[in-house]
């Protein structure tokens, strides 16, 4: 998968008219800019354009659309400004969702960019073999930096983006079996969720603590199988190079 860069901007102008303005003929965004995703019966919709000489995807939502987008753009600063490899695996999950988008489509319930990129954050304060982010504190925007040990960083020091990637598909893979689910609040992470029930789904946004999908359906079984689609692929292109090299 191509590697992008990944820029959030929090604009006045209403969505649909930037959308237009890109797409206009001779317009000075249409020279330079193209609509990847454009996400508009969300409830806080989301448009995505890619910068053409350079490839930075540019994450844009209005303050008419979203009162909290201010804090909310504060709190995925603070999320990207940990690690370099938080930005890196928030682009490439970015780059995924839109790749598979035709399998799951945000317009039916499926979870955009910015869900997805979520549950991203989320693996890696719960990551089994070490965590690479601390939780967010209980508010604001701040993380909770004391929360990591120098043994817990030291663990996930040499993995790349890449291989971080890599185990978020296998976690999204394992949350399709019927058993498990799927439950990402990245002010607990380790909240299972509530109510009585063994299986739960649900995303949390940080901000307004609502959930943000459901996971409806035969989604997760959607989701799982994309997920583990990828995986396949990548190891069977890592087993190919492998071979070339014997």
């Amino acid at each position: 998968m191509r590697m992008s860069h990944l820029v959030d901007i929090l604009t006045s102008m209403p969505l649909e008219v930037l959308v237009k303005e890109v797409r206009a003929e001779g317009s000075f965004l249409h020279a330079h800019f193209e609509v990847l995703e454009h996400v508009s019966c969300a409830k806080i919709p989301r448009l995505v354009l890619r910068h053409a000489s350079t490839g930075t995807e540019v994450d844009v939502i209005s303050d008419l659309a979203d009162p909290s987008a201010p804090v909310r753009d504060e709190v995925t600063r603070s999320l990207l400004g940990w690690d370099p490899r938080v930005r890196e695996l928030a682009c490439l999950i970015g780059d995924w969702a839109r790749l598979y988008q035709a399998e799951m489509p945000p317009k039916i319930g499926f979870p955009n960019s910015y869900t997805f990129r979520l549950t991203g954050f989320h693996y890696l304060m719960i990551r089994p073999r070490g965590p690479l982010l601390p939780a967010l504190a209980a508010t604001g925007t701040s993380l909770c930096s004391a929360a990591l040990s120098p043994g817990q960083m030291t663990a996930v020091r040499q993995l790349s983006a890449k291989e971080l990637f890599l185990e978020w598909l296998g976690h999204l893979a394992a949350a399709g079996d019927p058993d498990r689910g799927l439950w990402a609040n990245l002010r607990k992470p380790w909240e299972t969720g509530p109510g009585p029930q063994k299986v739960r789904w649900g995303v949390i946004d940080p901000v307004s603590g609502r959930n943000l999908t459901n996971f409806r359906g035969m989604q997760p079984g959607v989701i799982a199988n994309v997920a583990r689609e990828v995986i396949c692929d990548e190891n069977t292109r890592f087993s190919s190079l492998r071979h070339s090299r014997l």
